[in-house]
């Protein structure tokens, strides 16, 4: 009763399994988490497509490329390492994630292509989700507030860029809940998901409570 609270079914997943899932996509998924334009190798089977940025008053394009490193994940924001440059509003029932984002551009350089490259690290909180309802829902997380390093007056619109592009790659980490095994049974979602505290029984999980039926 105590993990069930009057629901059927419980289930709870810490930040480290979640950590070892978002590895196995790093690893497995390598287009999730880079880009680039096809001059620069983008389409192939590990570079997802992007287009080149279009440069007004000419037919030229600004050939780029975006590389991520292996996300860090921590349902409690206060456990960033490094820490962030300032502090992040922290919420309850929110969690924190930190990668560091290379971006890189191809110039001519008196008629020899040229690659320059720079990196930022960003730092961002969100909190779990639920899409959809009942038998048909997914569990997934979303990026809300987010800080760079790195870019000087450009913060804030590195910021925007890639918490758009993080969220689209946390958008793969959707947990049907149909999914979850229980036989033949189908599965409801009731409440959820919510991140728990540190004191928390279990400590420092996301948890779901259904139904059955």
């Amino acid at each position: 009763m105590a993990l069930t609270q009057g629901h059927s079914i419980y289930a709870g997943l810490s930040d480290t399994g979640m950590q070892k899932f978002l590895h196995s996509l790093f690893v497995a998924r390598p287009h999730y988490f880079n880009f680039a334009t096809p001059a620069m190798g983008g389409g192939g089977p590990d570079i997802g497509p992007l287009q080149p940025i279009a440069v007004p008053g000419s037919n030229a394009g600004i050939e780029y490329s975006l590389s991520f490193t292996e996300p860090r994940i921590r349902f409690f924001p206060s456990a960033f390492n490094p820490a962030p440059p300032a502090p992040l509003p922290i919420a309850a029932n929110h969690f924190g994630i930190s990668t560091d984002v290379k971006m890189c551009i191809l110039a001519d350089t008196g008629g020899v292509p040229t690659k320059f490259c720079g990196t930022i690290s960003f730092w961002a909180v969100g909190r779990p989700v639920q899409i959809g309802a009942g038998t048909s829902a997914v569990v997934s997380l979303s990026a809300q507030q987010a800080l760079v390093s790195g870019t000087g007056n450009l913060d804030r619109l590195c910021e925007q860029i890639v918490t758009k592009i993080l969220n689209a790659l946390l958008r793969q980490l959707q947990i049907p809940v149909k999914l979850l095994p229980q036989g033949a049974f189908q599965i409801t979602l009731e409440r959820g998901p919510e991140i728990n505290s540190p004191s928390g029984n279990p400590p420092g999980q996301m948890q779901i409570w259904g139904g059955l039926s």
